[in-house]
């Protein structure tokens, strides 16, 4: 028989992989406090102008998180995918960077990524993917067009 005396002074840490809500693409986002926040023109689409061919230079696309559910620490990186289905391609990673979203899993978090000096060899469907811990929470998707 095993018996056990005293008070179990150790706690452990939940960890609990976030949910994103929504996952944004802009072109800026401006920050007034904590809880005012705006997105500056949504992006769907790049259009090359005409004359211009791809490779395209664009000097500022930012990405706008909104997570809830989430616990403890986690390690969050961010994919560039070219592409979709068995064709897709990673041209381009960001991180990985660590984020603490505390213990209190109803808590809602912004989470903000300016990219600068971006390149998109080739037109085409290009998917911003946030991960955490390795796995995929969020994907945005995001068009790029030449013009003939």
């Amino acid at each position: 028989m095993l018996i056990l005396t005293g008070r179990l002074e150790a706690r452990r840490e939940m960890t609990e992989t976030p949910i994103a809500r929504h996952f944004v693409a802009c072109t800026d986002i401006r920050v007034e406090d904590e809880h005012h926040i705006t997105l500056v023109d949504l992006v769907h689409a790049i259009n090359i102008l005409p004359g211009e061919s791809c490779p395209c230079l664009v000097k500022q696309l930012c990405l706008y998180a909104l997570l809830t559910n989430g616990r403890g620490k986690h390690e969050l990186s961010i994919s560039l995918v070219l592409g979709h289905g068995i064709e897709a391609r990673v041209v381009h990673r960001w991180g990985p960077f660590s984020r603490d979203f505390g213990q209190n899993p109803l808590a809602v978090q912004g989470l903000q990524m300016r990219l600068q000096n971006l390149v998109f060899d080739v037109a085409g469907q290009y998917e911003f993917r946030l991960l955490c811990d390795r796995i995929v929470i969020a994907e945005e998707k995001i068009e790029v067009r030449e013009k003939s």
